[in-house]
Formats: C-alpha cells, sequence, structure tokens
C-alpha cells in the first residue's frame, strides 16, 4: 500500500463512526407542534438513552482529541499513525457533531418530558389523566372556593367597618360630654 493508500483508509476508518454519529439526531423524536405555543407530546421519546449515548461517545471523542495532540497514536494500519493536522480535525469534528448531538437529545427530551407531564423521578407516580369534564369540573370548584372567600373576605371587612365606626361614634360622644379641660 502506498503512503496516499495508506492516508486514504485511516481517514475511512476515522469516518466510519460518523454516519453512525448523533444518536439523538438519528433516534429521538420531538413533541408534535399542536398550534402555535402549544406542543402535543404525539410519539416523541422521553427515554434519556440516546443523549447518554451521545454523552459516552463524546467523551472518548474528546480523549482521543487529547490523545492525538499530545502524542501519535498507531491506527493499527501498518506504519499510519494520528498525529495532528487533518487527524485532529476529524476527531474534533466528530467530538463536535456528538455535542451537539447530545445537547438536541437532551432538550429535546426534557421537552417532551414537560409536554407529557410524565414524573421527574422514576420513583414518583406520573399525575392521574383528567378528562375535560373532570378538569371543567375541578375548575369549577376551584372558582366557587375562592368567590367563597372572597365573601368571606368582605362580611369580615364590613364588620370590622361597622365596629371601627361605632368605636369613633362612641369616642366623638364622649369627648361632646367630656367638660372642657383648664
Amino acid at each position: 500500500m502506498t503512503a496516499a493508500a495508506t492516508r486514504i483508509a485511516a481517514s475511512l476508518v476515522l469516518l466510519a463512526p460518523a454516519p453512525m454519529s448523533g444518536c439523538s439526531f438519528i433516534f429521538v423524536s420531538r413533541a408534535r407542534r399542536d398550534s402555535p405555543g402549544h406542543l402535543e407530546p404525539a410519539g416523541c421519546t422521553t427515554s434519556r438513552a440516546m443523549p447518554i449515548v451521545d454523552s459516552i461517545v463524546l467523551g472518548a471523542a474528546a480523549t482521543a482529541t487529547v490523545a492525538v495532540l499530545e502524542q501519535p497514536v498507531p491506527t493499527g494500519y501498518g506504519d499510519t499513525k494520528l498525529s495532528g493536522g487533518a487527524d485532529v480535525a476529524v476527531v474534533v469534528a466528530t467530538a463536535l457533531l456528538f455535542a451537539a448531538s447530545a445537547f438536541y437529545g437532551f432538550s429535546t427530551v426534557g421537552t417532551c418530558r414537560e409536554v407529557s407531564a410524565l414524573a421527574r423521578n422514576p420513583y414518583d407516580r406520573a399525575p392521574a389523566k383528567q378528562t375535560r369534564v373532570e378538569r371543567q369540573s375541578d375548575e369549577a370548584a376551584e372558582e366557587a372556593a375562592v368567590q367563597a372567600r372572597l365573601k368571606e373576605r368582605e362580611a369580615k371587612e364590613a364588620e370590622e367597618a361597622k365596629a371601627a365606626g361605632e368605636a369613633a361614634s362612641r369616642t366623638s360622644g364622649d369627648q361632646k360630654k367630656a367638660p372642657p379641660a383648664h
């Protein structure tokens, strides 16, 4: 094999993970946008497995970058070694691809979990799903309770105002009867 052929073979070996890279780009699905500002979970991914895989590969690629920068690394193909220049660019590009994929995966999965209202902790129970009628009934009961508290507060304030008015009239009546002080 010539030096050029060896270099091409080494580049292909290094680039082989690239089509398979970005597990999150490939396997994580987003929540569907139902209308502006409203997302529907409809089959979005809630598992963090793919972003975690991307993070692990990112760590390996970052380690490989440091190794390539520090010293030549044998590739296993004869005398071919990774030593910098294009080799570092390939490893750094792979690391950046996996970083972007991990970021995309974690943010997409987080949005899906928020939209689908999944429990944050695997030991917490997910909230029970409510029908529209049940939700409207709960909202009506809550509104009735708020209105009842407002009426109680108004009645209490009216009583306090009445008591304050009576106390003020008694105080002013006592002042009229009292003789002037010398």
